[in-house]
């Protein structure tokens, strides 16, 4: 049988050049006490366009993007504890 995803670490890296934003994502995650534990990494710069622009707002939307990420980080490790087949809290 194969290796299952909880015994592997990975890492991702998403760019985006639209119209509004631009930048890029780095997303890991590693494996820590012997494959028990995770840690996720999101590292990130994105901005606004244009990029003059954006950086001149980036101490407000990098506070509002921290919290939104932390939210959704949050319900994304609430929905992988949960067990096989367990209801959806409906959030």
């Amino acid at each position: 049988m194969g290796t299952s995803f909880r015994e592997r670490a990975g890492a991702f890296r998403l760019v985006t050049v639209g119209h509004l934003l631009v930048g890029w994502a780095q997303v890991s995650v590693l494996l820590l006490a012997g494959g028990e534990q995770t840690q996720l990494r999101w590292h990130e710069d994105i901005v606004i366009r244009s990029v003059r622009f954006g950086r001149l707002l980036a101490p407000l939307t990098d506070r509002v993007n921290e919290a939104l990420f932390i939210n959704v980080v949050n319900a994304m490790a609430v929905e992988a504890e949960r067990a096989p087949g367990q209801v959806a809290s409906g959030r």
